[in-house]
């Protein structure tokens, strides 16, 4: 299984999250190619560090990303967003274009996304999601 870290995922590893820092840990422990940064989240993230100046948390994050992979956007990512966004429209059901883009490349990869945003994804059916925010049960 690879799993796919969504921006707030970032977000709160930049922030100090130790049990998300730990699992990613464990993952990356047991196979060092399970945990990537999709484009979109390295995007996203880099960008929000830039506009705050947040020097040390972009140290931080380009550190983190010679840890892990990145993975790049194909043309099939672009075309199945579109087709996800096609169909949100017909059902009554829009998404934020960041949330469309991780979606398709989830979905096209058999990726888990990792995001404390579970609810924006729900409705997919053929995207398998997890929060690492919540406690184990």
């Amino acid at each position: 299984m690879i799993y796919a870290l969504d921006t707030n995922i970032v977000s709160y590893c930049l922030n100090g999250d130790k049990t998300i820092k730990n699992k990613i840990f464990t993952l990356l422990s047991a196979n060092s190619n399970s945990v990537i940064i999709p484009p979109f989240t390295f995007f996203e993230s880099l960008r929000g560090l830039l506009a705050i100046n947040a020097s040390r948390k972009l140290n931080d994050f380009v550190i983190m990303c010679e840890q892990l992979d990145q993975g790049q956007m194909e043309q099939n990512d672009w075309i199945r967003a579109a087709e996800l966004y096609a169909e949100g429209r017909q059902t009554g059901r829009t998404m934020e274009d960041g949330d469309l883009l991780q979606a398709a490349w989830c979905m096209r990869r058999a990726h888990i996304l990792v995001t404390h945003n579970t609810k924006h994804f729900s409705h997919l059916r053929n995207l398998s999601v997890e929060d690492w925010t919540l406690p184990l049960a």
